[in-house]
């Protein structure tokens, strides 16, 4: 699943004003895992006016729709980090990987689930790194829950 996070990643690294944007819109057959594809693909720091430029060229010309010609495009900046939005995207991860399903499993047939960060998305991120490969409901509850952990020398 591609989320709203992912794509403003991408818009970040393209260097895209996103109040001048707006909204980026679209119709099938495109899908927002073949745009954030297309906008992996585009250069870093390309600028708003040539992403505007090639956000209207046709798929044959390298637009959007470029991706759903070519779905294995390169990523243009594997090595690119967004120190806001990657701990957003790994939490996002994290959440529908490991906290979602054990605590749907845990919870009663038909229940309302949810839960706050109580210290914070960065403390919450932390601690659920920490957890290993199956934990219980009861362990994600409280790594939810926990305070940012002492660092580790």
């Amino acid at each position: 699943m591609t989320s709203f996070f992912a794509i403003e990643r991408e818009l970040r690294r393209l260097d895209v004003d996103r109040e001048a944007l707006g909204a980026l819109v679209s119709t099938a057959p495109m899908t927002a895992e073949a745009l954030r594809r297309w906008l992996q693909w585009l250069p870093t720091g390309l600028g708003h006016a040539e992403f505007m430029r090639r956000l209207r060229l046709s798929a044959e010309e390298g637009g959007p729709g470029y991706a759903l010609v070519h779905p294995d495009l390169p990523v243009a900046d594997p090595t690119y980090r967004d120190p806001e939005i990657d701990p957003r995207l790994e939490l996002q991860e994290l959440l529908d990987l490991v906290v979602w399903p054990v605590l749907e499993a845990d919870a009663p047939p038909n229940a309302a689930i949810g839960f706050d960060f109580s210290h914070g998305e960065q403390a919450a991120l932390a601690n659920l790194r920490r957890l290993p490969h199956g934990a219980t409901a009861d362990a994600v509850r409280a790594a939810r829950a926990a305070p940012m952990p002492e660092p580790v020398d």
